[in-house]
């Protein structure tokens, strides 16, 4: 559901959250503050998308093609700047800016900065994806570099492990950033109970994962 808000004009937004929807009436004085702080002229437009209403308190707002969150009081929380912007997760939002992306807290503090050409959108875990020059590493939330930045591509951790391609090849890391099973495979598939596929040569095999770690 997305409601418009016009200026000078008494008006209703409506939300929706996790699929049930309720009102909220807007009259007199407060939807003239409302409007004086999201509009300024006749021809901008605010718009609330409604399946991004109120995701850990905040729900995502667009004007002008930009974007910011507001809380359940109507206040301006996260000033609409940005390009893009995901729902809140876990207290953090995924933000673009100037063609780079990072992550944001409810202060609108930046926790990862804003200067990676890509972040992963999945950051439930300790580490998080970053993409820099056209490779791909692991930060922790203070921004430090855990597995450095020179992968082709990253997998997502399974098990204590995740994936990596470098030179068309496969292996998997650690979350220390130690190789574990060599990057020397034409293709490798997640963690099941312990268990790793790998591909070489057209041929696929397993390798148990407690095996390797004990040579580790």
């Amino acid at each position: 559901m997305i409601a418009n808000n016009n200026c000078r004009k008494p008006i209703t937004q409506s939300f929706a959250i996790f699929g049930l929807s309720f009102g909220l009436m807007l009259n007199g004085q407060a939807a003239t503050n409302l409007e004086s702080k999201l509009e300024k002229d006749d021809t901008k437009e605010v718009v609330y998308e409604s399946e991004n209403d109120f995701y850990e308190g905040l729900a995502r707002i667009e004007q002008d093609n930009k974007y910011g969150f507001i809380d359940k009081n109507n206040k301006i929380v996260i000033p609409v700047k940005y390009d893009d912007a995901n729902a809140f997760f876990k207290r953090l939002s995924r933000v673009s800016l100037n063609g780079k992306w990072g992550l944001i807290n409810k202060m609108n503090e930046q926790i990862i900065p804003i200067e990676y050409d890509e972040v992963s959108p999945s950051f439930e875990f300790s580490l998080i994806a970053v993409s820099k020059g056209g490779k791909w590493g692991y930060v922790n939330k203070k921004n430090k570099v855990v597995i450095p930045i020179i992968y082709d591509e990253v997998g997502g951790f399974s098990e204590g492990l995740v994936s990596v391609q470098k030179d068309d090849k496969w292996g998997f890391i650690n979350d220390k950033g130690k190789p574990v099973i060599p990057i020397e495979y034409d293709n490798v598939n997640y963690l099941i109970e312990g268990l790793v596929a790998v591909a070489k040569d057209g041929n696929w095999g397993l390798l148990i994962k407690k095996a390797i770690s004990s040579f580790l």
